[in-house]
């Protein structure tokens, strides 16, 4: 209705003008200036139309659109892997809204029963005593003796997406919880998971050694948590979109995080860290995996890329651009994708790949 009117006043007025310039033009002084008049309100009478009137308006809209910091943000797919987890002879395997699965063969895989109907499945972890642990985008987090029946256990009684899971990490009997409105402990006996200080945003947790534990932070930088202190982000991560943590298993003082925009390096156990500069600033790195003595692969995007012996990062070649995580299974890589399954890695280059229909509910 305000577009409307606006056209309405606009034309009225042009109208008014045109005639006022018509028993002018006789007048040949005023013939420039009219020209020009004329040029100004057809402008005016433009912006007026597409509502550029008002820019403050339309740059308040903008702002006030909410940050969408969910990492599966885009239209629902089949078959969109969320997950990848190695259990001694099982890799189990999680999409956003199939629910879990697992295979001992890697070629036939079986859907965990009751798993997550209503919500998607963010991140799986390992949890007590061989159990597997899966979070949700609605806050709620599943548990199940690795391939019995997924049972609730705990709930983030937050509204969404604030409640979300991201990441999950069992140490020492106790659950470590990064969701999206902060950090959180949960143990069997508690009526709800215990927000552990104020650490917004937390999309990863990496276990450090027993009794250290370090968060992922978007926006926050890296930080260490231990029974013992908190600390502030790490040197070289403050203020860093964090969305991944890897730990060399051979040399543990050696860690890299994926940021939404680059990659971070520490030599010194996490206590500095440094940008990586071969590596292309503008991806978004989702996942990181040490593959071998001296090469590494990260799942981005916008492809994926390998680290090779001589330090340089070089994409793939596999017909898939957006990939969500890395696992390593039966000596070969696995690596879970965006709506088209998984790919399985060879030394040769070659792969094989586990198409999307697979991982349905009717399974």
């Amino acid at each position: 209705m305000g577009s409307d009117s606006n056209f309405i006043r606009v034309r009225q007025n042009i109208t008014g003008i045109i005639s006022l310039m018509i028993q002018l033009e006789s007048m040949n002084w005023y013939r420039n200036i009219c020209k020009i008049i004329i040029i100004g309100c057809a402008i005016h009478a433009f912006m007026a139309v597409a509502g550029c009137e008002n820019p403050s308006a339309k740059d308040s809209s903008v702002a006030s659109k909410p940050i969408n910091f969910d990492p599966f943000s885009s239209p629902s797919l089949v078959g969109r892997i969320t997950g990848l987890l190695v259990d001694s002879d099982k890799i189990f395997v999680s999409t956003l809204n199939d629910g879990v699965f697992f295979s001992k063969d890697g070629l036939h895989f079986t859907r965990i029963k009751d798993s997550p109907e209503n919500a998607q499945v963010f991140c799986i972890a390992k949890g007590k005593a061989g159990s597997i642990l899966a979070g949700t985008d609605d806050g709620q987090i599943f548990e199940s003796d690795s391939v019995g029946p997924f049972r609730l256990i705990a709930n983030i009684s937050e509204p969404k997406p604030e409640c979300a899971v991201y990441a999950l990490a069992w140490m020492q009997s106790k659950l470590f919880i990064g969701a999206a409105a902060g950090f959180y402990e949960w143990q069997s006996g508690f009526s709800a998971p215990r927000p552990l200080g104020v650490f917004p945003r937390c999309r990863c947790i990496l276990e450090i050694n027993p009794s250290t534990v370090a968060m992922g932070l978007y926006g926050n930088g890296i930080r260490f948590l231990s029974p013992f202190y908190s600390s502030g982000p790490r040197s070289g991560t403050e203020k860093a979109l964090v969305l991944s943590l890897a730990q060399d298993p051979s040399n543990p003082s050696v860690i890299l995080a994926g940021l939404d925009g680059g990659m971070l390096l520490s030599k010194n156990g996490g206590k500095s860290f440094k940008e990586v500069e071969r590596f292309p600033r503008s991806l978004a790195v989702r996942d990181i995996l040490k593959i071998d003595k001296d090469e590494w692969l990260a799942a981005t995007e916008r492809g994926l890329y390998e680290r090779a012996s001589d330090g340089e990062w070089r994409v793939l070649q596999l017909p898939a651009s957006r990939f969500t995580c890395l696992a390593k299974f039966h000596q070969r890589p696995w690596v879970g994708t965006d709506g088209m399954g998984i790919f399985i890695l060879s030394p040769d280059g070659s792969y094989n790949r586990i198409p999307e229909g697979v991982f349905t509910k009717q399974k």
